[in-house]
C-alpha cells in the first residue's frame, strides 16, 4: 500500500502538474475562461494518469476493456469535482483562478486513488450487490429526520455559519468581511447546505437539514456496507444496529442539528464501523480520509484518532500501525488543511487566534459546571462499559474508546456548552445498542446495555427542539415594526443575531456573529496589570480600537434598519460594558446614532429604528 502510495504520487503529481501548466497556459497565454482551461488541462493529463497508473502504481494486468471505462469514468466525476471548484472559488466566490487550481491539485488525486485502487484496477472481479438493507434504512431515517425537522429553528451557531456561509459565496473575504474564532472548515462544509438552498422553493435552513439528511443517509448506509463486508451480526442484528444508531446520533444532537460536533459523529462513523473486525492489519483508507475532515473541524477532535492508534499499537504489540496508511492518510489531510490555513487565509494565524487567546476566556462557565453537567452520561457509560468488560463483545472496545474520547474532547474544550456533549452523549448510545447486539457478551451487560442505551435516548429525547428567547424577542419586535432591511444585534452573546435574521431573511449587518471581541478584551484589561505587562496593555487597546473602528465601518456599510442593543451581561464579566457605552468614544458615532430613534424597548433589549420610519405601537 505504502509502495502503490509514493508511484501514484509520481505519476499522479506529474499528470497534476501537467493538468495544472495546461490549464494556467490556456488561461493566461490563450485567453481561456476558468472552465474551458481547466477542461483543456483535464484532456492533456488523462492518457498519461491512465497508462502511468495501469503501468507503474498498480501494475494492473492490461484488460483495457474493464479498466479503461472504470478509468474514464472516475476521470469525469474528477472533472466535474475541479470543475465545480473552479466555479465555485472563481465565480461565486470570487477568488483568483490560481486558488482554484492549488484546491483541485489537493481534492482529485486523493480522491482519485482510493477510486481506483479499489475499483478501477482491482485485480478481482466479484460483483459488489446492493445492501438492500443498509439502503432501506438509511433512506427511511433520513425521511423520518426531514418530516421532523423540516422548518425548525437552526441552532444560533449553525444559523450564523448559513448567514456567513452565504455572504462568502457572495463575496465576503473570511476573516475579513466576515470574522469568526474558528477555522475555516465549517463554512466549506456549510457550501452544499447554502448551494440546495438555491432549489425551489427551499430556504437556507432547510438546505442544511437536507444536507445533514443526505451525509446522515450516507454514514449509515456505509457502515452498514462495512458491517456486511466484515459478517460481524446476522442481517437482522445488522438492520437493527443501523436503526438504533441512527436515531442515537440523531437524538444525542437533537437542539443541535449540524453542529460541528454533530457532523464530526456523522463523519467518523464509518471509521470506527471498519475497526470492529477482529483483523489487527491495515484497514482501507476511504473511511479514515473522510473521517479525517471531521476531526479537522475542531483541534479537540484528535483526540479519536489518537487513542484508536494507541489501541493498534497495543493490539500488535508493535509501533508499526503509526506508519499505517489509514493513519499516514489522516496525517496528510490534517497537516494540508493546516498548510491550506496557513496559505489561504493568514489572517486566522496572524490575527485571529491572538484576538481569541486574548477574549475567549470569559465564555463558557466554571470548571465545577462542565463537571456537573457529566455526572449522568459518564454514569450511564459505567453502566454500559463496565459489565461488558468481564466477557467483551466484538469490537466493543471501539466504541468504549470513542466515549472515552468523547469525554476528553468535552473536558479539553472546558467551556460547559452542551453541544460539546454530542460525541460523548452519541457513542454512549451506539455502544450501548452495540454491546447488546454482540452474542460474546454476557446475557446480563447486553440487558443493562440495552436498558441504559434506551434510556439515554429517553432522556436526550425529553429535551425540547432548539428555541431561544433573546431570539424570538428580535423577530418578534422586527415583525412588529415591519422591518424589511438589514438588522443589527448588538449582543455579547450569538442567540439574538444572525439567527434573528435567518429566520426573517433579512440581511446581518456585521462582519461579527456578535460583539464577543470587546466585552473580552476589556475583562482582560481590568485583569492585567499594565505596570508590569504594559505589551499586553498595548495590545488589548489595538484591538479594542480596531474592534470598535470595524463595528462602525459596518454600521455605514448596511445602515442597518433596526438596531437591537442587548440589555444583559456576561456572567463572567466583572464591569460589563454595555454596547453603546463602548462606541460612544468613536468621534462618528454619536452622529450616526442621531440617525436613529429608540422605538421600543423588551426584557432583553432595547430596539432602535432608523429615522423616518414608523416606530409603530409602543
Amino acid at each position: 500500500m505504502f509502495m502503490q502510495l509514493v508511484r501514484f504520487a509520481g505519476v499522479g503529481g506529474l499528470a497534476t502538474l501537467v493538468h495544472v501548466c495546461v490549464a494556467l497556459l490556456a488561461n493566461s497565454v490563450f485567453g481561456l475562461e476558468g472552465l474551458a482551461a481547466n477542461f483543456a488541462g483535464f484532456i492533456a493529463a488523462v492518457l498519461l494518469s491512465y497508462f502511468g497508473h495501469a503501468k507503474i502504481t498498480f501494475q494492473a494486468q492490461a484488460d483495457h476493456t474493464q479498466h479503461m471505462p472504470r478509468f474514464l469514468f472516475v476521470s469525469l466525476v474528477g472533472l466535474m469535482t475541479s470543475s465545480s471548484v473552479v466555479w465555485l472559488i472563481t465565480e461565486r466566490m470570487g477568488q483568483g483562478f490560481g486558488l482554484s487550481m492549488v484546491l483541485v491539485a489537493i481534492a482529485v488525486p486523493m480522491a482519485s486513488f482510493v477510486a481506483m485502487k479499489f475499483w478501477v484496477f482491482a485485480h478481482h472481479r466479484r460483483q459488489i450487490q446492493p445492501d438492500w438493507i443498509s439502503i432501506i434504512v438509511a433512506v427511511g431515517l433520513s425521511i423520518v429526520f426531514l418530516l421532523i425537522y423540516w422548518s425548525r429553528p437552526h441552532h444560533h451557531d449553525v444559523a450564523w455559519y448559513l448567514v456567513a456561509t452565504q455572504k462568502m459565496l457572495e463575496g465576503a473575504v473570511l476573516y475579513v468581511d466576515v470574522i469568526e474564532i474558528n477555522p475555516p472548515l465549517n463554512f466549506f462544509l456549510t457550501i452544499p447546505a447554502v448551494l440546495l438552498s438555491e432549489l425551489p422553493g427551499i430556504s437556507l435552513a432547510n438546505g442544511q437539514y437536507l444536507f445533514v439528511a443526505f451525509l446522515s443517509a450516507g454514514s449509515l448506509l456505509w457502515s452498514g456496507h462495512i458491517l456486511r463486508d466484515a459478517d460481524i451480526l446476522t442481517p437482522s442484528h445488522r438492520a437493527l444496529f443501523l436503526i438504533l444508531a441512527g436515531i442515537g446520533v440523531t437524538a444525542a444532537a437533537i437542539n443541535n442539528i449540524a453542529q460541528r460536533e454533530h457532523l464530526l459523529v456523522l463523519l467518523i462513523l464509518p471509521w470506527l464501523v471498519g475497526q470492529l473486525s477482529s483483523n489487527i492489519g491495515p484497514r482501507s483508507i476511504a473511511p479514515a480520509l473522510v473521517a479525517a475532515i471531521g476531526i479537522c473541524l475542531k483541534p479537540h477532535f484528535l483526540i479519536f484518532p489518537i487513542l484508536m492508534l494507541v489501541r493498534d499499537i497495543w493490539r500488535n504489540r508493535s509501533l508499526r500501525p503509526v506508519i499505517w496508511p489509514e493513519y499516514m492518510s489522516m496525517l496528510a489531510i490534517g497537516v494540508g488543511y493546516t498548510l491550506f490555513v496557513a496559505l489561504v487565509y493568514p489572517l486566522y494565524l496572524s490575527e485571529i487566534i491572538p484576538t481569541g487567546q486574548v477574549v475567549y476566556g470569559v465564555y463558557g462557565t466554571e470548571f465545577s459546571n462542565v463537571l456537573h453537567s457529566i455526572r449522568i452520561p459518564v454514569g450511564i457509560a459505567l453502566v454500559i462499559l463496565v459489565p461488558n468488560m468481564i466477557r467483551p463483545g466484538q469490537g466493543s472496545g471501539v466504541f468504549a474508546l470513542a466515549v472515552v474520547a468523547g469525554l476528553i474532547s468535552y473536558l479539553a474544550q472546558g467551556k460547559g456548552f452542551l453541544y460539546h456533549l454530542v460525541p460523548l452523549i452519541s457513542f454512549i448510545i451506539v455502544a450501548g445498542f452495540w454491546v447488546a447486539l454482540t452474542k460474546q457478551a454476557l446475557w446480563s451487560a447486553r440487558l443493562l446495555s440495552a436498558i441504559a442505551a434506551s434510556f439515554t435516548c429517553a432522556i436526550v429525547f425529553s429535551f425540547p427542539f432548539y428555541d431561544n428567547n433573546l431570539k424570538n424577542d428580535v423577530v418578534d419586535v422586527a415583525r412588529d415594526l415591519r422591518v424589511t432591511g438589514p438588522i443589527l444585534t448588538a449582543s455579547p452573546g450569538l442567540d439574538a443575531g444572525p439567527s434573528a435574521a435567518l429566520d426573517l431573511g433579512l440581511d446581518w449587518a456585521s462582519r461579527y456573529p456578535a460583539q464577543w471581541v470587546y466585552p473580552g478584551a476589556l475583562e482582560m484589561r481590568l485583569r492585567t496589570d499594565c505596570a508590569t505587562q504594559l505589551k499586553l496593555c498595548d495590545t488589548i487597546d489595538d484591538l479594542l480600537a480596531r474592534n470598535r473602528q470595524r463595528m462602525m465601518d459596518d454600521l455605514y456599510a448596511y445602515e442597518p434598519e433596526l438596531i437591537a442593543v442587548s440589555r444583559y451581561s456576561l456572567t463572567r464579566v466583572t464591569n460589563f460594558t454595555h454596547w453603546i457605552e463602548f462606541m460612544q468614544p468613536h468621534p462618528e458615532f454619536g452622529a450616526f446614532m442621531s440617525n436613529y430613534q429608540l422605538a421600543r424597548t423588551t426584557k432583553h433589549h432595547h430596539f432602535y429604528l432608523r429615522a423616518g420610519r414608523d416606530v409603530g405601537a409602543q
